[in-house]
């Protein structure tokens, strides 16, 4: 059973929970890794997320007890929260710092958003708003990237470099591309976006594609590229799966577009590195960009650092690898390490019950409403085969936006009044 309705019967209380709830979507799809606003110990992120949480927690709470609340939903939230004890357990068990144990589960609380957004995503015209959001803040990122990008390589020296640089790079939410570009955490909504405005297009929609492909091309993200176009290509193949002309012909288009993309890219990086005015840049900021090589050796030291118990549980929160103590470049990666085929099992399970609900939104013929949240989460878990995002609250807000709302359009069938 799935209760849609009106949850606040007092009006100031609904708008402010409305208002708080759009700032906190606007924050997570435009303030990246949460970094850029800090107050004292504590990201302005965390302190929204508190806040609403303990706002909604009552509503939850006696919904849970009417049976309000549909299985799909408490069966995740106490099977993701029976992992995560795991994860402390163990991490205690094995005396792993607390300090790392707290910087691990941080952003692993972010889930528990899943509560907010459940008393949300009850009427139509709420999911209306998040899409929305989603469309207009990858727009925003989009024109903003490629302004930055027009200042720093062109020879009007329109901004000092070295003052540029020196004022976003110490925040943690910017990595630079040798002396040209740079690449933004929160560059992953501008990728969500592009597969919105893909999925719903208007009378300016190719247009506004042509601006956040273009940012996303100039931002030289091959993984952002690689998983875009293999989260098209899974979706276009799962609905033509019986044409298997059909899907040739985008197995061969979609090869020859990376291709196009690999050359393109690194010869406009290399064009544009030669004539850059930056130069005397270039060493720090290669050894300070993210490179394949370090994914490499993040891999090397968690399969040194493999037993038979880490296979199944991990090593817990906290505990990092010889050349990365913290989070690594990987999130399956990092799952696996700290806590095993249990953590991945989990994650993997999230996604096969979106996969589900998908497919009975086919035989609903409602996949209309369906495709770009499917091919968001699609792309997100793809994406963290080599980048960390489906375990931070960037890729927790799209999973589980799709999880509640394809519940809700799947069961929806009762309605109730707190």
């Amino acid at each position: 059973m799935v209760a849609k309705l009106s949850y606040f019967k007092n009006d100031m209380l609904k708008k402010i929970f409305s208002f708080l709830f759009t700032v906190f979507l606007f924050e997570i799809m435009l303030g990246g890794g949460g970094r850029l606003f800090e107050i004292g110990s504590f990201s302005f992120r965390i302190y929204l997320f508190l806040i609403l949480i303990l706002i909604t927690i009552p509503f939850f709470i006696k919904l849970l007890i009417d049976k309000q609340i549909h299985k799909n939903i408490t069966n995740i939230i106490l099977a993701y929260t029976l992992v995560l004890l795991l994860g402390l357990i163990i991490a205690k068990f094995n005396k792993n710092d607390n300090t790392l144990i707290f910087i691990d589960v941080k952003p692993l609380i972010f889930f528990y958003s899943i509560i907010f957004i459940y008393i949300q995503i009850q009427e139509n015209n709420q999911i209306e708003r998040i899409k929305k959001i989603i469309k207009i803040s990858s727009l925003i990122m989009s024109i903003a990237y490629l302004f930055c990008f027009l200042l720093i390589n062109t020879n009007l020296q329109w901004v000092n470099y070295e003052k540029f640089y020196d004022f976003l790079f110490p925040c943690g939410e910017f990595f630079y591309r040798g002396s040209v570009g740079f690449f933004y955490k929160g560059f992953f909504f501008m990728c969500i976006g592009c597969i919105f405005w893909i999925f719903e297009p208007t009378k300016y929609s190719k247009y506004i594609i042509a601006i956040i492909s273009l940012a996303i091309f100039l931002s030289f993200t091959r993984g952002f590229i690689l998983a875009i176009i293999l989260s098209l290509f899974f979706f276009y193949v799962l609905n033509n799966s019986k044409d298997y002309k059909k899907i040739l012909i985008a197995i061969i288009i979609c090869t020859l577009f990376l291709f196009l993309f690999f050359y393109l890219s690194s010869s406009i990086y290399n064009y544009l590195e030669s004539i850059s005015l930056n130069k005397k840049y270039e060493n720090e900021l290669n050894i300070k960009d993210i490179s394949n090589k370090e994914r490499i050796e993040q891999i090397k030291n968690v399969a040194h650092e493999v037993s038979f118990s880490s296979i199944i549980q991990g090593y817990g929160f906290g505990k990092g690898i010889k050349n990365r103590y913290m989070h690594m470049e990987i999130s399956f990666l990092e799952i696996f390490h700290k806590q095993g085929l249990i953590g991945l099992t989990m994650w993997f399970s999230l996604f096969t019950l979106i996969f589900r609900l998908y497919l009975k939104s086919l035989k609903k013929k409602i996949q209309d409403k369906t495709n770009p949240f499917f091919v968001s989460a699609l792309f997100t878990f793809i994406l963290s085969f080599t980048n960390p995002f489906i375990n931070n609250p960037l890729g927790i807000t799209i999973v589980v936006i799709t999880i509640v709302y394809f519940t809700f359009l799947m069961y929806d069938n009762s309605k109730s009044t707190i």
